[in-house]
């Protein structure tokens, strides 16, 4: 059988087996997944050799590379994930459980939150949709490497702040990521068209990201104390 190439499964070794096991240690998932990050990317390397792994069947070229009724395939499967998102969020326990976990944790326990299945649950669904997202990408491009993607990670964070879900919990949705995702989409396009060096655009996104944080804090905080005056 086929070794899946290094990318999908280190994301997928990495946010499902070992992110979910944060809530029982109790302590920051952050860490764990930044030191499991280091590790498993220097396993990768040390097995390809640093070199990228092709050489897909034709079949899953084609899935990754085709369309349906005008779209590509990929873009339907990121259509589906966002709607089990909104659903997930809106109209089932767990996604109310989420925000109010996220806006207070203590008060989350006083209140008898199942405060750490919640945090299992949300990390093993974060852990999935990044796994899908790895694959996704080894489809879209017939092959993987140990390094490939990283540098969508400033994007990803871009993409949320923009949106306007709180860095520190309890406020965002899934429509608002994803009409972040739009706009860093247009911004890297347009950034490509005027030639800037990659370096250039990390400048671009990283002063992108602190201006949509700050904006974001200060409307939140004006519109809050607007409600409480």
């Amino acid at each position: 059988p086929r070794r899946p190439p290094p990318t999908s499964s280190r994301r997928l070794i990495k946010r499902h087996q070992l992110l979910p096991i944060s809530p029982f240690l109790r302590f920051p998932a952050f860490v764990h997944t930044f030191g499991m990050l280091l590790m498993l990317r220097a396993i990768a390397m040390l097995i390809t050799g640093g070199a990228s792994v092709g050489r897909l069947p034709i079949e899953v070229l084609k899935l990754g590379r085709g369309g349906m009724l005008g779209l590509p395939n990929l873009l339907w499967f990121g259509l589906a994930a966002l709607a089990f998102s909104i659903w997930l969020l809106r109209c089932t326990r767990l996604g109310r459980e989420m925000f109010l976990l996220g806006a207070n944790e203590r008060a989350a326990v006083f209140n008898g939150l199942r405060v750490t299945w919640t945090k299992f649950a949300a990390y093993l669904l974060c852990g999935t949709f990044a796994g899908l997202a790895g694959v996704a990408v080894v489809l879209r491009l017939g092959s993987g490497g140990p390094v490939l993607g990283d540098n969508t990670l400033l994007m990803a964070i871009a993409a949320v702040v923009l949106g306007g879900t709180s860095i520190t919990g309890g406020e965002g949705s899934a429509m608002k990521t994803a009409s972040g995702v739009a706009v860093i989409v247009l911004l890297d396009k347009g950034l490509n068209m005027l030639g800037l060096s990659f370096y250039d655009q990390a400048i671009v996104l990283g002063i992108v990201i602190v201006s949509g944080s700050a904006f974001s804090a200060w409307l939140y905080n004006r519109l809050y104390m607007g409600r409480r005056g």
